[in-house]
């Protein structure tokens, strides 16, 4: 059986083979001798998932993919922090960036509509509650039209993302059946 090894990012780092899931132990400290694995990186093979930790003499393979520990717990070393937990699980920034963008941009028109519903309450005896209608409506518009933009980009991030971890899935699985 071929067993592949990832980085918490989804990056291959490599792969090696055992026979029974008994010699995986061994084989994962044959195959650290050679190659960089950081704690949070994880294996799989036939279906199974295993998360590298780090533990007292060493790295340690604990079954099941282990991904929220990578911003809870940070190694002894920066430089191995840098490499084991990512700063973006999305390979689209800028969208992220936008997205928050949007619900700043929320915020900010709910607030407006706020200030000029009190300004419209403060001049009501000189037209001010057509201000106030006008102020509302348009602050819930500004903020719901905001918020769906924002919501909508993190969607498709999470589209992308889940579409991605499929497809590299499926790979696996046929490499792994290839003769």
């Amino acid at each position: 059986m071929k067993v592949f090894v990832f980085k918490p990012t989804n990056e291959h780092i490599g792969n090696f083979k055992i026979d029974t899931f008994d010699d995986l132990e061994s084989a994962f400290r044959t195959f650290t001798e050679t190659r960089d694995v950081a704690p949070f990186d994880y294996l799989e093979c036939s279906g199974r998932n295993w998360t590298v930790m780090k533990r007292e003499g060493g790295l340690k393979l604990a079954e099941g993919r282990h991904r929220e520990t990578t911003r809870r717990t940070l190694p002894e070393s920066p430089k191995v922090g840098a490499q084991s937990s990512p700063q973006s699980t999305s390979r689209y920034p800028a969208l992220q960036t936008l997205s928050l963008i949007y619900r700043i941009f929320a915020y900010v028109s709910g607030a407006i509509a706020l200030m000029i519903a009190i300004f419209g309450i403060a001049t009501i005896e000189g037209g001010g509650g057509t201000l106030i209608i006008w102020g509302i409506l348009g602050g819930i518009v500004g903020v719901v039209t905001n918020l769906a933009i924002a919501e909508g980009i993190k969607v498709f991030l999470a589209i992308e993302e889940n579409t991605r971890n499929t497809s590299l899935s499926i790979s696996h699985q046929n490499n792994r059946d290839r003769p």
